[in-house]
């Protein structure tokens, strides 16, 4: 959205919450791939990922998102958040309360556009009944990172999404004994003849 943004004149800012551009992608649990092709997945303007895989890792998708931010001259405030945002109908400009590096900044804006992502930082953990009697590991995607030390093992995988299935091939890969995906009962029923 910047990159277009600027290619039309407009000067715009983005603000993020990460230290670094595709930090999100970088965060998440090693296996981590995008699910459509490469090609797909191109920005604007240029082709900007390098990898040779059909399937972009995170660590690809999030180079090619700082090669995208430099080559473009993109502006981006990192270690950012918006901590307060207010519309000015007199005026017609948004103000914006920024804290950039521990520092309480304020921009005004004529427009505001929220890219707020998937929310992978906060889990949404369902509630599973006896789950304190379960006597092995469980955890949320957000908390993953590999399937080390999983070889012989047992697993399961609450979910089909795309996190479900990149850990699910994860765990196989390392030699689970078997794995199990769950998805919800409202979810067969979509797909029942």
């Amino acid at each position: 959205m910047l990159a277009r943004l600027q290619a039309t004149g407009v000067s715009c800012l983005g603000i993020e919450t990460d230290d670094e551009i595709g930090g999100n992608w970088m965060k998440r649990y090693d296996s981590v791939t995008l699910h459509t092709s490469k090609s797909m997945n191109e920005l604007p303007f240029d082709r900007m990922f390098n990898a040779n895989s059909y399937f972009l890792t995170g660590k690809d998708y999030a180079q090619g998102l700082k090669n995208f931010a430099r080559q473009h001259h993109l502006q981006v405030w990192l270690s950012s958040s918006v901590q307060k945002t207010t519309y000015d109908s007199q005026n017609g400009h948004w103000t914006v309360q920024v804290l950039k590096d521990e520092v309480q900044q304020t921009v005004r804006a004529k427009h505001l556009s929220m890219a707020l992502g998937g929310g992978v930082d906060k889990p949404n953990i369902s509630d599973i009944s006896n789950r304190d009697e379960f006597k092995g590991s469980a955890m949320h995607s957000s908390q993953w990172k590999n399937a080390h030390g999983l070889q012989g093992k047992h697993g399961g995988v609450f979910g089909t999404g795309s996190s479900a299935f990149d850990i699910a091939k994860d765990m196989v890969r390392a030699g689970c004994a078997n794995v199990t995906v769950i998805q919800r009962g409202q979810c067969r029923k979509l797909y029942r003849r």
